[in-house]
């Protein structure tokens, strides 16, 4: 989710996800993580105050996106949709 609001090798793969898909679920602990990593990329100053704004709300407002390619395997053997389809940038 971190690529969402953060410049990140798979923030144009996710953000076309997104917008083709708005009912993505995410794993439970996705929101406490990406508030976490919000709050560090503004102590660093990777995030102005808008950009934190905007973060914020757009972490609010997702449904689950899986880029690691392990996890990716283990929940296509269970049956889950796993999303992106492809990894462009692995």
């Amino acid at each position: 989710m971190i690529p969402l609001f953060s410049e990140e090798a798979a923030s144009d793969t996710i953000s076309a996800l997104l917008r083709e898909d708005r009912e993505i679920a995410v794993w439970w602990g996705t929101w406490a993580e990406c508030t976490v990593a919000i709050s560090r990329f503004v102590r660093e100053n990777k995030l102005n105050e808008d950009d934190e704004a905007t973060a914020r709300f757009t972490l609010n407002h997702l449904g689950f996106i899986c880029l690691d390619n392990q996890l990716r395997r283990a929940a296509e053997y269970e049956g889950f949709e796993v999303l992106p389809e492809i990894l462009e940038y692995a």
